[in-house]
């Protein structure tokens, strides 16, 4: 999963120049676009889908609900012909497409930012766990670790329930169905004393 991307686009009346950037992978670019394969998306009689080349990298152009989603492959040729490069998709609004292409030679930027990855939690059903948690920053801030990062489970939704102290039952409500814990451990790393959250089904 790619992290947030900045996308330059310069529109001019042949090509749409995009270039991207991303902290994971730095800066890639610039791929010209040919206007008129964007300009056959947006039409009535859409083919859905355009591909389009330039050098050795390629892209792919959909529709999808109101977005255009671009696929770049960037590719760079190597010693013995060996080809490597990176794979970056992205979406915009097909409004903001269409209102470049409308204007005169222009560029503008855009911050793709990916859809959440976590699952939605539910806390309502958990309030005496958590009020038992809020007084002690240590345990608080392993709680604060565990919500960022323990259930990584796109488009579910997970309910938490109180499970006496300061551990909690949980139950999935969308895709899958399982139950467990999100259990309070405290250990060492280092020599120090630590408390974590950790998920057990």
């Amino acid at each position: 999963m790619t992290g947030s991307i900045k996308i330059s686009i310069c529109c001019d009346h042949f090509c749409l120049g995009i270039k991207t950037y991303s902290r994971e992978h730095g800066s890639h670019g610039r791929f010209l676009l040919r206007r008129e394969l964007v300009e056959a998306l947006l039409s009535e009689n859409s083919p859905g889908e355009v591909i389009d080349t330039d050098m050795n990298s390629f892209a792919v152009v959909r529709i999808r609900d109101d977005s255009l989603v671009f696929e770049f492959y960037w590719l760079g040729e190597y010693a013995n012909q060996a080809l490597r490069g990176l794979r970056q998709t992205f979406s915009l609004p097909r409004s903001k497409i269409e209102e470049l292409l409308a204007g005169d030679i222009v560029t503008k930027s855009y911050l793709y930012q990916p859809p959440a990855r976590s699952a939605k939690v539910d806390h309502t059903g958990a309030a005496r766990t958590i009020r038992n948690i809020l007084p002690d920053k240590h345990t608080r801030r392993a709680f604060s670790k565990a919500m960022r990062d323990a259930f990584q489970w796109p488009r579910e939704q997970v309910v938490l329930h109180y499970d006496g102290g300061c551990n909690f039952f949980f139950t999935t409500e969308r895709s899958f169905h399982i139950c467990g814990g999100l259990i309070l451990h405290e250990g060492t790393r280092n020599g120090y004393p630590r408390v974590y959250y950790s998920v057990h089904t």
